[in-house]
């Protein structure tokens, strides 16, 4: 079966004679964004950022950010408030996750807090499951370690575990901040102008290695 869009529906006999689902849209972008926080890199994003809140007990917090998953899109304006419950007993540590969730049966995107299972100490944590099926996808964005007799989370160790987004078109990582010269380098000097029909139609020639987009 070949599958394509996007193209006008024709009302026949009553009805349309196609129509397109939000899966379909989101193709568009999984062909070439990767799932990812939209940023830099983690030395200069603070996109979704999960920080301890300083003599809150046991809170800690995400920073607003934007982000793609699963070829939708999704910001956050405002910090995202976590409450770590029930401390590990002596002996044991725990490893909970954040994550962001894209459900495909609430129809929405949450940022969530997953708790793992308490393991001996010195032994890999029983971090909880990432659910990627058909009925959601999850993307970690930190660890949380945390450890027997801690009162409060002012020392618990946060693993910051954020991928960031990346143009896939011909391979070319995007998330570098370039300048006209080096794009068409990385391009193959392959120039993109944007110009009305009447400037292209008066322009005296054409460059073969320029795509001009006619807006």
């Amino acid at each position: 079966m070949i599958k394509s869009g996007f193209f006008d529906a024709e009302f026949v006999h009553g009805i349309y004679d196609r129509e397109y689902s939000s899966e379909d849209f989101s193709k568009c972008f999984k062909g070439f964004i990767n799932d990812g926080i939209v940023g830099k890199n983690r030395d200069t994003s603070e996109f979704f950022e999960t920080e301890i809140i300083s003599g809150s007990g046991n809170k800690l917090k995400v920073k607003p950010g934007f982000a793609w998953i699963a070829g939708r899109w999704v910001e956050s304006d405002s910090d995202i408030i976590f409450e770590v419950q029930g401390m590990p007993i002596d002996g044991t540590v725990r490893g909970d996750l954040i994550c962001i969730r894209c459900d495909y049966v609430t129809r929405e995107i949450t940022v969530v807090y997953k708790q793992g299972t308490p393991t001996q100490s010195g032994e890999e944590p029983d971090l909880p499951d990432v659910q990627d099926d058909e009925n959601a996808k999850e993307m970690v964005i930190a660890l949380v370690l945390i450890m027997h007799n801690v009162e409060t989370i002012d020392n618990v160790l946060i693993g910051d575990y954020r991928e960031f987004a990346k143009l896939k078109i011909n391979s070319v990582d995007m998330t570098e901040y370039y300048n006209k010269t080096e794009v068409n380098s990385l391009l193959g000097n392959l120039s993109f102008v944007k110009c009305t029909q009447e400037q292209y139609d008066n322009m005296s020639t054409h460059d073969e290695n320029t795509v001009y987009l006619i807006v």
